[in-house]
């Protein structure tokens, strides 16, 4: 076993030799991570080398006893980890935010940490457990104190933050270590990849300027989207949803005039690449912001920029024909960035032979060209065919499978608090008119959490029950099971209002912050009872009926009423 782990055993004998090393440091840690059946609320000071190297051989006896069968993708449990916030906690009991120089712990969450909540995850029924992006983060731009996980500045690097110093080990063994303790347990390691931007410091810039997209440096501020008339929003999407790509309006000469050829020398300048040109014109790669539709008012991505997917004389600016809805003029392989495709075809074949691990989330992989997604997905399955390909689409639909993914996100997020909605949901079930696997959840890193929706944890008991039953992939967004309320990010279904109140400095997804492992209110056992049903029940023993009160949702042992500002749960 040690040879098909070795960087697990290069983990474990670091440790052996540390042990004494830190007797005395003051470490703390959420009661449950020590036990896994605890429900105290107290924190638990512990010698953090011993926690871990206990931690290590509870997962070499996990594998002993684990046996591989069948594998079945609608029957399994996917635990979603950011892993920054998964393990974030304040060790010293002080102020996570007064770290101690000298303190060689990180309070944010790390590989290692992670390693060691295996086997809570295990005790959840965990088969997948999905990593939200690992990559190497830029800083120009960077939004919050540590930045998001999506301004990549280098694909193959790691985020240093997820390494634990003391250890004196690379990042990258750390990660190799995680992916084998996983499938010592038999959990299956899915990353999460984004292919279409880069961070605007990503090191591609000065290696590849052709790869980016370039505007006069003079620009004042932020960079903003091109405006469309209203009348021409809505043609447009008319166009879109008829599948019609063919002479798609462009934006406005002011605006792509803004746009220029890649320059001749790039410099640094401060956080920042700047190109110059022989007239002595200064440019700058330009900020991203939402694509689709072109009158989406999510703020501008201060931290991330587009890659030029094509190059065309005609089609040098960013805008939602060339980045996403791809004029069919310019959607041709004669017009393809043919480096930059081979660059991004090579990501994930990297990490199967690095790392070995089992699937990836493609986030926004419908905004890719088709040309260039069927390459991407045709070389990992070349490299692996039984390889997992999940689908960041909200639709559930056969055009996806048809393409080659195995699952989609799905709405669920979305529609389960709305009684109507889930009722629907229902029905299409009913129907069969689900081609393609989906994730079974409330919420994801992008959604309002569903401990908040009705301030109340019925609504997370009752959506997990449903969940369990329902024939899609039980999801669980790390936080769900604890009962936390504060989103990791204001993507997706926040009002105007929400997301005024959480700042980029309050956001998980750009600063640090700590999940509410002490919270004693929180659905653990729950979701370790729910899951004996589903080894034993299907969802016709689950009945939902329409009545006064709202929609009755029912099994054997346990009912709901939800109205649409309420649940009520009962045994």
């Amino acid at each position: 076993m040690k040879t098909s782990s070795p960087n697990l055993y290069s983990i474990k004998e670091k440790l052996e030799e540390l042990k004494s090393n830190f007797e005395d440091y003051e470490y703390y840690i959420p009661h449950l991570w020590l036990d896994e059946t605890s429900n105290t609320s107290n924190p638990v000071k512990i010698n953090p080398v011993e926690y871990f190297l206990d931690k290590i051989e509870k997962i070499l006896e996990i594998s002993k006893h684990y046996k591989k069968s069948k594998f079945h993708l609608e029957d399994s449990i996917i635990y979603n980890s950011f892993v920054r916030l998964n393990t974030a906690f304040d060790y010293t009991q002080f102020s996570a935010n007064q770290e101690q120089k000298d303190y060689p712990f990180r309070f944010s969450g790390s590989f290692l940490k992670t390693i060691a909540l295996i086997p809570y995850y295990k005790s959840l029924g965990v088969d997948f457990l999905y990593l939200l992006p690992i990559t190497k983060i830029g800083i120009a731009g960077r939004k919050g104190n540590m930045g998001s996980p999506y301004a990549i500045q280098n694909h193959f690097e790691f985020d240093e933050n997820l390494s634990e110093p003391f250890l004196d080990l690379p990042v990258d063994v750390q990660f190799a270590a995680l992916v084998e303790a996983c499938h010592l347990a038999g959990i299956k390691v899915v990353l999460e990849f984004v292919l279409r931007t880069a961070s605007l410091d990503s090191d591609l810039i000065p290696e590849h300027p052709d790869w980016f997209y370039w505007i006069k440096s003079n620009n004042d501020g932020a960079f903003y989207p091109p405006s469309f008339e209203d009348d021409v929003i809505a043609a447009l999407k008319e166009n879109i949803e008829r599948k019609d790509f063919t002479d798609l309006p462009s934006p406005s000469e002011d605006y792509r005039s803004k746009f220029m050829s890649p320059p001749d020398k790039i410099i640094k300048r401060g956080d920042s690449y700047i190109g110059l040109y022989p007239d002595g014109t200064e440019g700058i790669v330009p900020n991203a912001f939402a694509d689709w539709p072109p009158d989406d008012n999510q703020p501008l991505w201060s931290d991330v920029t587009y890659f030029k997917m094509f190059s065309h004389p005609d089609y040098n600016y960013m805008a939602y024909n060339t980045i996403r809805m791809y004029d069919d003029e310019l959607n041709q392989k004669k017009y393809a960035n043919t480096e930059l495709w081979e660059y991004l075809e090579n990501v994930v074949p990297n990490y199967i032979d690095k790392f070995g691990i089992d699937g990836i989330m493609l986030d926004m992989g419908h905004a890719l060209p088709d040309l260039l997604l069927k390459r991407i997905i045709g070389r990992i399955r070349a490299k692996k065919p039984d390889f997992l390909l999940f689908e960041e689409n909200f639709n559930i639909s056969e055009e996806s499978k048809l393409i080659g993914y195995d699952a989609v996100v799905g709405y669920m997020p979305f529609d389960m608090h709305r009684p109507e909605k889930l009722y629907e949901i229902f029905k299409r079930y009913e129907a069969k008119d689900f081609p393609i696997n989906f994730f079974g959840t409330a919420e994801n890193h992008n959604t309002p959490r569903a401990a908040s929706r009705f301030n109340d944890m019925n609504y997370s008991k009752m959506t997990y029950l449903i969940n369990c039953l329902f024939p899609a992939i039980t999801f669980i967004h790390n936080g769900f099971e604890l009962g936390e309320v504060k989103p990791v990010n204001t993507g997706l279904d926040f009002t105007d209002e929400e997301i005024e109140e959480y700042k980029p400095e309050e956001l998980p997804l750009f600063s640090y912050s700590e999940l509410n492992w002490l919270n004693k209110e929180n659905i653990i056992d729950y979701i370790r009872e729910v899951n004996l049903l589903k080894e034993t029940s299907d969802l016709s023993k689950l009945k939902i009926e329409k009545t006064e009160e709202g929609l009755k949702i029912m099994n054997e042992d346990y009912f709901f009423f939800l109205k649409n500002n309420s649940v009520k749960f009962f045994l």
